[in-house]
């Protein structure tokens, strides 16, 4: 009987992984007293850029599905109901990021970004994924639809399970008053419904997402394969600048970042299926 061999590199992030949790458990309100600075300009201009290429790789991926099932199925009842419903979330996963992009825009440039500029920026990139998606041929869709329904699902699940915690966790921000001793409450004390979302961060498990992108690797050229670890320390690097960014400006403490990454990537894991294909 085949024994299977353990990566030593998770060994090695999950052992780094789990001396964070640790030193947040003893030191998430010390760290973030001696880092955060709510006018950093990389944390402002993360908070802005952190989540949207992830959410709209995902809006891409349910172009892709809708694409494929509108042309290329059966177009059985099961088949028009998913193609409907990832057209839906196309769209509205596109309008969703860019009203909160320019919120955040507005609020840090001390304007107000009417929503019809949104909704215009909306209107652009929709139809360009969706244009992209309908152009393709047979084959490449064929080729490409496994790989983003996995990759709409790790966008899906994070979102649910992410906001699950969030709602039932009740932790209190560090810029919303956490900061304070007598309000600051431990990662692993859930304080229940009560307004308050900083456990576990959303922004660095959506920006997580986009390490879902790696299921796509199997279809680089053959002359492009050197370049695969270079694409995912640069995916890796990405998650880590998000996560970073969170505590330095206030957003959450490190064991909400920690947790955040640590539950998309858990999807990942468990979405990519028995591809050998994809590491």
């Amino acid at each position: 009987m085949k024994t299977k061999k353990i990566n030593p590199i998770f060994c090695i992030l999950f052992a780094l992984w789990l001396t964070g949790v640790v030193i947040a458990t003893f030191f998430d309100l010390d760290i973030s007293l001696a880092i955060a600075d709510s006018e950093s300009l990389l944390g402002r201009i993360l908070e802005v850029a952190g989540e949207p290429p992830a959410i709209l790789f995902t809006s891409f991926n349910f172009a892709l599905i809708s694409s494929y099932l509108f042309r290329f199925s059966k177009m059985r009842a099961r088949d028009i109901t998913l193609a409907v419903l990832c057209a839906v979330g196309c769209v509205g996963t596109v309008i969703f990021t860019c009203i909160q992009t320019l919120d955040y825009i507005s609020e840090y440039s001390g304007h107000l970004l009417h929503i019809i500029y949104a909704l215009i920026a909306a209107v652009i990139i929709t139809v360009f994924f969706v244009m992209t998606a309908f152009c393709m041929n047979e084959k490449s869709l064929k080729k490409y639809f496994d790989t983003a329904c996995r990759c709409a699902i790790v966008g899906v699940a994070t979102f649910f399970i992410i906001w699950a915690f969030k709602l039932t966790w009740g932790r209190v921000r560090f810029r919303q008053g956490g900061s304070d001793p007598d309000v600051f409450t431990p990662w692993y004390l859930p304080q229940g419904f009560n307004g308050y979302y900083s456990f576990p961060s959303g922004h660095t498990a959506n920006a997580t997402v986009i390490f879902s992108s790696v299921f796509y690797l199997k279809f680089l050229p053959d002359k492009y394969r050197k370049y695969k670890p270079l694409i995912v320390t640069l995916l890796a690097l990405w998650i880590v600048f998000v996560a970073f960014s969170r505590v330095l400006i206030g957003a959450h403490f490190l064991s909400d970042v920690l947790f955040g990454a640590a539950i998309t990537l858990a999807i990942i894991y468990f979405t990519k299926g028995k591809d050998k294909n994809v590491h």
